[in-house]
């Protein structure tokens, strides 16, 4: 009898060894190999299930599953233990979803490293914190900064935000953070081409003046009004309304004065 010929049988259930040059250790399972394994659950044997199931060299996940919207609950336990001894976390999940356990699914998910399904099952048990990881795993730090922002999370919707490009919003979560020294290169790297320079150039300004960095401040004020782009007129007229201020702080009440001047005529 050749090689391909050979089997056994465990329980009545038919395996094949595979071909010499496939991948060595694994077998190929029969169609009854399914029912053998839940003949093993049902009976309480999670660790031989878990054995029969990591020696079948496809994938019998899906197959078990399929009937997983009606399964009884002592089943879906059963199979949510073999999966999780078996390593094979995401079918675990799965089980787990099933069984009304989100928060312990949503971790399986993670650690299967299917990121999409445990963002949604970490959000849908309010682990916001959770869920805006996962989306950082995906390349997603735009969704994840507004996670960690309904999470109350400033500093790591911060950086979410400068990761995905954001950087006025990044700015204004160090800030909240109570960083306002981390939010300075965020607003520093927004150049004149952006629709909201002028906005980023009032929150630089200001927040120079919020950490006592007066001439800073004043600078970047009078630098922007003079040579800047043209911006809002809101936002002209609430930069000389604050640059007045700054120069108040300097004791330069002479140019604190033309600056409120300013504000009166531009409105």
């Amino acid at each position: 009898m050749g090689e391909k010929d050979l089997g056994f049988y465990n329980r009545g259930v038919e395996f094949e060894f595979l071909d010499s040059t496939e991948k060595s250790g694994n077998f190929v399972a029969s169609e009854s190999v399914v029912g053998t394994l839940r003949a093993h659950l049902s009976a309480g044997e999670i660790d031989r299930a878990a054995t029969l199931y990591q020696s079948c060299s496809q994938d019998l996940g899906e197959e078990l599953l399929k009937n997983l919207a009606v399964e009884g609950k002592p089943m879906v336990e059963a199979l949510a233990k073999m999966f999780a001894e078996s390593r094979d976390y995401k079918h675990a999940a799965r089980c787990h979803e099933r069984l009304g356990d989100l928060e312990q699914a949503a971790r399986l998910a993670e650690q299967a490293g299917a990121h999409e399904y445990a963002a949604r099952l970490f959000q849908a048990v309010g682990n916001l914190e959770a869920a805006a990881r996962a989306y950082l795993c995906l390349g997603k730090p735009l969704d994840a900064a507004r996670l960690y922002q309904q999470a109350a999370n400033p500093g790591l919707a911060a950086e979410a935000f400068e990761q995905a490009g954001e950087l006025i919003a990044a700015a204004d979560a160090y800030a909240a953070a109570g960083a306002p020294s981390r939010a300075l290169p965020p607003l520093q790297r927004v150049g004149p081409e952006d629709p909201r320079f002028g906005e980023a150039r009032l929150l630089l300004g200001s927040l120079c003046a919020r950490l006592g960095q007066f001439d800073a401040a004043a600078r970047c004020f009078v630098a922007t009004l003079r040579a800047g782009p043209p911006m809002h007129a809101d936002v002209t007229v609430e930069m000389f309304y604050r640059l007045g201020h700054v120069y108040l702080k300097l004791d330069d009440s002479l140019r604190a004065r033309a600056a409120f001047d300013r504000v009166e005529q531009t409105r």
